[in-house]
Order: structure tokens, then C-alpha cells, then sequence
């Protein structure tokens, strides 16, 4: 049986209300690869809707995404797209440089003390722990 997969860019409305949830901007633009420029973005979201909601395989998954990242490259030339779940719903989001409008922008996440409270609960860990962990394993990235 074939899967069937909807693609649907959100409208301005619809982008502004998901961009003002803090949860969902913890992931966010923060570089421009071609040129240096560390902002502001301008974001397009997408809503994806499939049929199979079953998707536990992670072969499946990432076959599903690359056929989505080929549908997004030829029908809105789009080159960087990341895959993200926001209250059950999934989006592709992008970003365009404000000086170059190169869709080739790095993503990263802001560590708040909001998330570093929620790893902390999660992870049964003191949170001034989790934090020195990070720590370390930056300076050991430097």
C-alpha cells in the first residue's frame, strides 16, 4: 500500500503563532553558512501530514524525509530543510539569510534555564550538574 504525504506551507498567521512558542524556538537560525550574517532569519514552516502515523522504523523515516527533501528542492527550491515534532505535528522549517538570502543557515539550540530544568527532571540529575557536563564536553570540542 502506498503512503500518502501532505505538504503544506503554514501561512504568516500560522507562522508568527508557531514562532512566539518558546519550545518551538529553542531550536532556531543562527548562522548564515554563505556569508557570516548571524541574523535576523526569514523562516518558512511547512506542515507535514502522512497517512501512516506508524512510523517507528527509522529506515522508513529517513526514506520519507529524503523523498520530502527532494519534493521541497523541485517544487519550491529549497536546500536545507530541518525535520522537527511540535504537539504531535511535523514541520519542515527553513531559513533565508537577510543579507545574501542563501537557504544555507545553521540551526542550533538555546540551552535556557527553562531546557537545562527539564533535562535535569528528566535525567534525575541535579541541574548544576548538567550544566558543568556541558561544560566539559565543550572545552573538550575547543
Amino acid at each position: 500500500m502506498d503512503k500518502k504525504i501532505t505538504i503544506r506551507e503554514l501561512n504568516k498567521e500560522e507562522t508568527t503563532k508557531l514562532l512566539k512558542s518558546k519550545r518551538f524556538n529553542r531550536f532556531a537560525p543562527v548562522n548564515c553558512q554563505s556569508c557570516g550574517n548571524k541574523g535576523p532569519f526569514k523562516r518558512r514552516l511547512f506542515q507535514i501530514d502522512s497517512d501512516d502515523e506508524t512510523q517507528d522504523d527509522e529506515t522508513q523515516k529517513e526514506e520519507a524525509q529524503n523523498i520530502i527533501r527532494h519534493y521541497m528542492k523541485q517544487n519550491y527550491n529549497l536546500d536545507n530543510i530541518f525535520f522537527r515534532i511540535h504537539k504531535n505535528t511535523s514541520y519542515a522549517d527553513t531559513a533565508f539569510c537577510s543579507e545574501c538570502n542563501s537557504n544555507i543557515v545553521s540551526y542550533d539550540i538555546e540551552l535556557n534555564d527553562e531546557l537545562l530544568d527539564e533535562m535535569a527532571e528528566f535525567l534525575g540529575l541535579p541541574k548544576d550538574k548538567i550544566q558543568s557536563d556541558i561544560k566539559k564536553i565543550r572545552d573538550l570540542l575547543s
